[in-house]
């Protein structure tokens, strides 16, 4: 009895993930799309400037950043992850650098000789009082 090999089955849709696709590809996607609506409401011309748009200008500009994605998908992949991380550092400094102050600044210990909070308040009474 044979077993049958073992294979890795990846969900629907991750199948179609690639790094990079909204930042270098999207805006290429968006003239496609464009260009090809256009031959459609021209009739589905084989000649002419519809064809040459949809045809050779934006869907092969399209095709070509889709495959450079598929082909470098690890190193955009890795740059994003650099993107992630420094952002993440940069949070995490602000928010260490906002609790250091938070922490330092305290209020005064001595105010004109005075120690302690009631001596400090008693000082400012008196001092408003004679106001």
């Amino acid at each position: 009895m044979s077993t049958l090999p073992s294979k890795r089955v990846a969900s629907y849709h991750e199948q179609y993930v690639i790094p990079g696709l909204n930042e270098i590809v999207n805006e290429k996607h968006t003239m496609a799309r464009a260009a090809f609506m256009e031959w459609i409401y021209a009739g589905k011309p084989r000649q002419g400037p519809e064809f040459i748009a949809m045809q050779k200008k934006t869907r092969s500009a399209f095709k070509l950043s889709l495959r450079y994605c598929r082909q470098h998908e690890q190193e955009i992949a890795a740059e994003h992850l650099a993107k992630i991380c420094q952002i993440n550092i940069l949070i995490n400094f602000g928010l260490l650098f906002v609790s250091v102050i938070s922490k330092s600044s305290v209020n005064a210990d001595v105010i004109n000789g005075h120690t302690g909070d009631t001596a400090i308040s008693e000082m400012w009474k008196n001092h408003y009082q004679a106001l």
